[in-house]
């Protein structure tokens, strides 16, 4: 496939999870329901603050992201403002100083906030029926490299340094076996996502990467052309997918509601196509029990 073409399909594809190569900044909310004082004439609209601390490219996360939000913003009766930032660090920074009310973040940068600032677990999406996914390390088909055993000289790219499936877990792995990554790869870079981290190993640009299963899935299932050079020669352990967090300032009533709306969107069938789109079954609670084995890498 060109590369012309490669960049086509990369553009109008939607896909998960989720890391960056530049600030989105904010997007206008599509729709949402205006709220009048009746004496002034002014809009009272509140507005609901969403950060997503984007798996992928900048443009195809606002393209998975857009109609859910929009979708949870209209239930509430509230503008939403739609906020990505480069890193997950900085989505994490944002939801500490309450600048953002919820967040969609990474498992990685989940189980790094829960030991600092704690911020509240909404829920968490289910996927191929469980709340949980796996890291994977892909290389091309024709490449040497079968085993994470076998990576002496390659190179990799990475996602973010707080991704659990596109960095952390790999690491850790190496930690606990005492190889060092310096030694073991000619060179490591970080994509800033794991669509473009799928489309190097794709064109042979990199040896290897560890990206989000789910991910890979979705481009299998929607267009495998766009994975059709790639083998997976490692599969992690479980973890609990990545989840929708709270700031500590969102009052428990606003909290609830915005719960139960996730919960129950499946039931909607508007919400129901919306979920069908992205493969999602529906959003399910979760705790914290289910990142416990999240391993925490920090170089």
């Amino acid at each position: 496939m060109n590369n012309c073409r490669y960049c086509y399909f990369l553009k109008i594809i939607i896909v998960i999870s989720i890391f960056l190569v530049s600030s989105c900044g904010d997007n206008p909310p599509k729709k949402h329901i205006t709220q009048t004082n009746k004496e002034t004439g002014e809009d009272t609209t509140k507005i609901l603050r969403v950060a997503v601390g984007a798996m992928v490219s900048p443009k195809s996360t606002y393209e998975y992201y857009n109609e859910l939000i929009a979708f949870l913003s209209e239930k509430l009766g509230y503008k939403y403002r739609f906020i990505q930032r480069k890193t997950y660090k900085e989505v994490n920074e944002l939801i500490e100083k309450s600048q953002v009310d919820i967040a969609f973040i990474c498992s990685g940068a989940y189980k790094i906030a829960s030991k600092t600032f704690n911020p509240n677990l909404i829920c968490a999406p289910q996927m191929y029926g469980e709340p949980f996914y796996q890291s994977i390390l892909i290389s091309p088909k024709n490449s040497k490299y079968n085993s994470i055993e076998s990576l002496q000289g390659a190179t990799i790219s990475y996602t973010d340094s707080l991704s659990n499936s596109g960095y952390m877990y790999l690491n850790d792995y190496f930690s606990k076996r005492n190889i060092n990554p310096d030694n073991l790869f000619k060179k490591q870079l970080f994509s800033g996502g794991h669509d473009i981290s799928i489309g190097m190993v794709q064109r042979n640009l990199v040896d290897v990467a560890p990206v989000d299963k789910l991910i890979y899935d979705y481009l299998a299932i929607e267009n495998p052309n766009l994975v059709s050079n790639i083998k997976i020669i490692h599969h992690s352990p479980k973890f609990g997918i990545p989840p929708i967090v709270a700031s500590k300032k969102v009052n428990k009533e606003l909290l609830d509601t915005i719960q139960q709306i996730f919960l129950n969107m499946h039931k909607y069938p508007d919400g129901k196509e919306i979920l069908k789109k992205i493969h999602i079954d529906k959003f399910v609670i979760v705790n914290k029990k289910n990142y416990e084995n999240v391993p925490i890498y920090i170089k």
